[in-house]
């Protein structure tokens, strides 16, 4: 696939969706996919926005452990 973060076989839904992962395993995943060291001046604007959001989620989520 061109993007990998829309790639299911990495994380798939059912596997958070049924439960069988944690939400502090999620957050620790995600976290390494994305990590907190935004902005990148090289990204495009699109890259960029993206990038942020997830780091925004990120946050959300650590937040509510």
């Amino acid at each position: 696939m061109a993007d990998n973060y829309l790639d299911p076989d990495l994380l798939p839904l059912t596997r958070v969706v049924g439960g069988s992962i944690s939400l502090k395993n999620l957050i620790a995943e995600l976290d390494e996919m994305y990590p907190d060291n935004y902005p990148d001046h090289e990204m495009t604007a699109w890259e960029s926005g993206r990038m942020a959001g997830c780091i925004e989620i990120i946050r959300y989520l650590k937040s509510k452990v």
